[in-house]
């Protein structure tokens, strides 16, 4: 496996730098790294850098930057989340991430728990499942919204992965159908909440037989956008 660690950019090669806080301890603790190991580098922006670690504790991590490659671009990817509960949506937001999803909204519904969790908290998770998977760019993270206000806005539309179909079938969508997906908190929508969506132009789709955890909504409405929309739109543009 590919030890990554996230480095906020423009990076330069050749150069220096210090890494601290979770990278530092990822790298350190978690994947042993030690002096003269290759690791790569995200930036958070367009490419990812080949690497080297100069050196470890009892100092601070340094490594020296070498040569950059350009990161394939990720197609727009948007998901509405249902506020979940806070390890649900750790795990949500993991995996959004881990499917490229360029942006999150973080919607507030009837059966949402509460709030969202800190911005250091989401800064966090991101940086992990960047590390795991090797997403090029965090997506945005949209602060949370009443679900009236977000269907009120004027470029809504998608996909609607609802709890109450329960037959399972292939994923047609309608020509020109945005890249986005809407998926409920535990308890899912209720009747009112579906009916403004559906109203607002998102087709309702589902997600199979079976009632799925919230987490594991997002991972499969995703994947499933992906694959309905990539003869169309293409799920990976060339650098």
């Amino acid at each position: 496996m590919t030890t990554r660690v996230f480095v906020p950019g423009p990076l330069v090669v050749g150069t220096e730098v210090t890494v601290t806080g979770d990278e530092e301890h990822y790298l350190v603790r978690v994947r042993r790294a030690r002096a003269g190991a290759a690791v790569e580098v995200l930036d958070g922006l367009t490419a990812t850098h080949d690497a080297v670690v100069v050196r470890t504790a009892p100092g601070p991590t340094v490594l020296r930057i070498g040569s950059a490659r350009a990161l394939p671009k990720v197609p727009p990817l948007s998901l509405w989340l249902g506020l979940p509960d806070p390890s649900a949506m750790a795990a949500a937001l993991a995996g959004a991430c881990e499917l490229g999803a360029t942006q999150v909204v973080l919607v507030r519904c009837e059966r949402s728990p509460g709030g969202a969790p800190g911005d250091d908290r989401i800064a966090r998770i991101v940086r992990a499942a960047m590390r795991q998977s090797g997403l090029p760019q965090p997506p945005s993270i949209d602060p949370p919204i009443a679900l009236r206000d977000a269907v009120a806005r004027a470029d809504v539309g998608g996909v609607l992965a609802w709890e109450a179909l329960r037959e399972d079938t292939a994923w047609a969508l309608p020509g020109g159908t945005p890249r986005r997906i809407v998926v409920g908190p535990e308890g899912g929508f209720t009747s009112a909440e579906a009916t403004a969506l559906i109203d607002a132009g998102f087709v309702p789709r589902s997600l199979g037989p079976w009632t799925l955890r919230c987490e594991t909504a997002v991972v499969a409405g995703l994947s499933r956008l992906r694959a309905a929309l990539a003869p169309s739109h293409g799920a990976v543009e060339p650098p």
